[in-house]
């Protein structure tokens, strides 16, 4: 058993005890005693604990209708205490009491500390303000001062901002289903956590927690990369020798991505220190671009060519493409999703940043590419990306330039530069603690697990991993990694949890918490999520039908093979399901 049972043999030992100042568990402290215990201790490790119960006199002497205190030791204070006990003379008594009891007070005074450093790390915690500070960086810093161009030209118009609005009321429903799944299980993993849980811990959860940790080791470096490339595309306005070739801006890029791997295995201490930075540095961004541009707007810009909606289909289609960058601009406000257990009440914080995020940031948004297409034209922009002009890939430097010359595009583009990179630094190193979390548990491959030896808590294989594929993966071009991004993430991650709510609120545990987080007009956000997010992923650009760039395609294979590869490999070995003979590990 993990707890052995102890009595004092009579009155004047317990009497000994508390003469020593040792302090009685009352009942109402007993289950703040047992949380300081480190949630994923082994079983091994528990069984060293050892609960001592008074004995039977005190217990009668206890006020009917209460519980009997109990008094936390170690085996090693109580060693013999099961053992027929030897004649003892008065003194030899007195003596072992005595050392019994600094044995307990020493012991008592060890958790006590405990408890102090538990109370210090919930304050060094993330409150609401910080965790929707970190879902809003991340959110703009790979937004539409990147994508704007790319945008507008998904339908040749401004006819693009009605599937860039149809986006955020996808996410916006899809945030409900984040706020009510964080609120059920607020441990970092994210989906890792909610899918094993939504779809059966011993059944198809094991596979679909992996499926979706298979494809984040493949798309979270994607949009990584987007972000480290864009970052060296606005550098070549102050650098033009960047874009003399097809590989320069690539190679600044898969510089940068492992300049920050590099940078991370170091020190993240200063992390937070860097995300204040960018905050600031990003709103001040921000203001400038939408005072300049609604300072100079002009409203004909928007109005769209008089056959914009003449080929109904071919719009419609195109229409799923402009979510697609809407839904890549908007990622990011479930970030604080994966690192719950450093935010303070995630049961209350976690939702209200997820869904707060993604209403206000997508709000600005729309304001961001409105300010701009007040100063430059949907034609220009779209004429941008068809002629493959380097100034579609730093748009907001070029919309500066504009407007205050040559020398002010500059500034922005180094401080637009500066945020895209700091922002990925920031993103990296949660990105890297999924898959490490989960190879700790056992749902994933070993490797990710590996810890640096004298950093603790730093994923230093995990992130050397993520790194090197974003390296890679720089040279690719920037609208297709964007794109490759959204569609892939799409079905593991945005359906798999709508469809996942309805599956975890018939269970028995989960369905019947109280929450305040619960999805409102529950089911109609997990309908329209899964209408908006199945009509992104099937629009995709793909060879079969379009001819184009076979994305979809892609994404549909790398599903398959990351089932081929837990069903033959992966499940086989560790024993999950279907191959499980036992309950899955517990985390």
């Amino acid at each position: 058993p993990a707890h052995l049972w102890f009595r004092f043999p009579s009155a004047a030992s317990e009497n000994t005890l508390l003469g020593l100042g040792l302090r009685v568990l009352l009942p109402q402290d007993q289950e703040g005693l047992r949380s300081l215990a480190p949630r994923d201790t082994p079983r091994s490790s528990q069984a060293s604990s050892r609960r001592l119960a008074l004995s039977a006199p005190q217990a009668a002497m206890a006020p009917q209708g209460t519980e009997q205190p109990l008094v936390e030791m170690k085996a090693s204070d109580v060693e013999g205490a099961t053992r027929e006990p030897k004649p003892e003379s008065p003194t030899e008594s007195a003596s072992s009491e005595a050392q019994a009891g600094v044995g307990l007070l020493r012991q008592t005074s060890q958790l006590e500390e405990r408890a102090a450093e538990k109370d210090h790390y919930h304050e060094k915690k993330h409150g609401l303000v910080a965790a929707i500070a970190f879902n809003t960086l991340n959110m703009i810093g790979t937004g539409p001062l990147i994508t704007a161009p790319f945008l507008i030209n998904s339908t040749g118009s401004s006819t693009s901002l009605i599937g860039y609005a149809c986006a955020i009321v996808f996410c916006l429903s899809d945030s409900f289903v984040w706020g009510e799944l964080g609120a059920l299980m607020p441990n970092s993993g994210g989906p890792y956590i909610y899918l094993r849980n939504c779809y059966g811990r011993d059944k198809w959860g094991s596979l679909m927690s992996f499926i979706y940790l298979w494809v984040f080791l493949i798309s979270s470096p994607l949009e990584l990369a987007s972000a480290f490339k864009a970052a060296a595309e606005y550098l070549s306005f102050v650098w033009p020798w960047l874009n003399e070739s097809d590989w320069g801006t690539s190679l600044f890029g898969s510089i940068f991505a492992l300049v920050c791997t590099f940078a991370l295995q170091q020190d993240v201490s200063r992390v937070g220190q860097i995300a204040l930075f960018l905050a600031a540095m990003t709103l001040a961004i921000v203001a400038f671009v939408l005072v300049s541009g609604f300072a100079t707007y002009d409203a004909d810009y928007l109005k769209p060519p008089s056959d914009a909606y003449d080929d109904k289909p071919e719009f419609l289609w195109n229409l799923g493409t402009a979510m697609t960058i809407g839904l890549y601009d908007l990622t990011g406000y479930y970030d604080v999703n994966f690192m719950a257990d450093e935010i303070q009440n995630p049961e209350r914080n976690v939702p209200i940043a997820a869904v707060g995020t993604c209403g206000v940031v997508g709000s600005i948004s729309v304001l961001v590419i409105l300010a701009m297409l007040g100063t430059i034209s949907p034609e220009e922009m779209n004429q941008l990306v068809e002629d493959e002009s380097d100034e579609a890939n730093y748009i907001a430097a070029y919309f500066v330039e504009d407007i205050f010359g040559k020398a002010a595009g500059g500034v922005m583009a180094v401080m637009v530069a500066l945020m895209i990179f700091s922002s990925a630094y920031a993103m990296m190193i949660g990105v890297a603690h999924v898959p490490y979390a989960a190879a700790r548990d056992g749902y994933f491959f070993s490797i990710f697990g590996s810890e640096h030896p004298t950093k603790k808590g730093l994923p230093d294989k995990s992130l050397w991993i993520v790194g090197i594929l974003t390296a890679i993966l720089c040279w690719i071009d920037l609208g297709t990694l964007i794109e490759a991004f959204a569609t892939l993430i799409t079905p593991t991650q945005f359906m798999a949890q709508s469809i996942g709510v309805w599956l975890l609120r018939s269970d028995e545990h989960f369905g019947k918490q109280s929450i305040d987080a619960r999805i409102p007009l529950f089911p109609l956000p997990n309908i329209i999520a899964l209408i908006g997010f199945g009509f992104v992923f099937i629009t995709s650009q793909n060879y079969l039908v379009s001819g184009d760039i076979p994305i979809l395609e892609l994404s549909v294979l790398v599903l398959i093979v990351g089932v081929i590869i837990y069903l033959a490999g992966f499940a086989r070995i560790h024993k999950l399901w279907p191959y499980n003979e036992a309950a899955a590990p517990q985390v």
